[in-house]
């Protein structure tokens, strides 16, 4: 593609390779940036050129000599070519491909990380697919995507709703599991590195735990269901709360205390426990909603209407009388 791409910024390609180059850029959005970084690079040379030491046609015979043959595999030639003729491609070819030769393909590797805060971060990645992240959650993901998947890599919890693209699964390292999908939409939450859940509002989805070989070790997940990753075992079960990943927003109507907090256990894969609470507490009825919040966020207010408290203990929450 470097040839094409490089004939294409100097003028010099056919009808026929503008096709190919428009083609290109549409099949994903990555092509796009990496032909602006491309063209940005040819602009660049255009003024390293212009100093008369720089002996172009010298560089580009360096270049050429150790690139044609791989040059010649990634664009079918038709028809003969002189190699002089191959110059006319210009500067931009010879600056092109010496990058290319020394330090490889030109997709890059610059990593950026989006982190919400105090509140969900709603965001959109290179191949346009969108992640709510939640508040107190980390993403991290390549500024371009690699040709053949999509890695992202999540701590705490967002809301994937994935571009589909069956050459470039999407992939989310999520500590102790790792989630493939071509296009869907999920949810995932990792409370620790050894918790972790995945649950499935559109398409299918594959939960695998990462570092082990037992055959349990992988689910595949369609809507409606949920895979859980405790205690080093993966099990899928039943899940009723797709609005809630699907929108961030969870309402609680007219139900007790005790299966709020349940609740709030499933959708954060976390234990809550109650201790020691009068049962006229246990049952009173809580009508509250909540918006892309944390679980310690929610427990706040839900302990404030309650007249309760709440305490971490290691891993598990503790609801507890005032």
């Amino acid at each position: 593609m470097y040839l094409l791409v490089a004939k294409f910024l100097d003028g010099e390609s056919t009808l026929s390779e503008q096709e190919q180059i428009d083609n290109w850029l549409r099949e994903d959005a990555a092509n796009e940036k990496l032909f602006r970084d491309l063209e940005r690079l040819w602009k660049e040379s255009k003024l390293l050129l212009e100093f008369p030491e720089f002996d172009t046609a010298t560089a580009w015979d360096k270049v050429a000599a150790a690139t044609v043959e791989k040059a010649t595999a990634l664009e079918p030639i038709t028809g003969t070519r002189p190699f002089k003729k191959w110059l006319s491609i210009g500067a931009v070819a010879a600056a092109i491909l010496l990058i290319a030769l020394f330090l490889g393909p030109l997709s890059s590797t610059e990593m950026t990380t989006a982190q919400a805060k105090d509140h969900a971060l709603t965001l959109e990645l290179p191949d346009h697919t969108r992640v709510r992240l939640m508040a107190g959650s980390k993403l991290t993901y390549p500024t371009v995507f690699e040709e053949n998947k999509r890695a992202v890599s999540l701590e705490g919890a967002a809301y994937f709703d994935v571009t589909r693209n069956e050459k470039q699964p999407f992939v989310v390292d999520a500590n102790a599991v790792e989630v493939n999908v071509l296009g869907t939409s999920f949810y995932v939450t990792n409370s620790t590195k050894n918790q972790a859940t995945v649950a499935v509002t559109s398409g299918k989805v594959r939960m695998k735990m990462k570092n082990s070989n037992k055959t349990s070790s992988a689910l595949i997940l369609t809507p409606g269901q949920k895979g859980v990753l405790l205690n080093n075992t993966l099990q899928s079960v039943v899940d009723t709360n797709a609005s809630y990943y699907a929108s961030g927003v969870l309402q609680l109507k007219d139900i007790t205390l005790n299966h709020a907090l349940q609740v709030l256990s499933q959708i954060s894969n976390t234990s809550i426990t109650v201790e020691a609470l009068p049962m006229s507490v246990k049952q009173q009825l809580i009508n509250i909603s909540f918006q892309n919040q944390t679980l310690e966020q929610m427990l706040d207010e839900l302990c404030l209407i309650s007249h309760t408290r709440w305490q971490k203990r290691d891993e598990q929450y503790l609801i507890l009388a005032k």
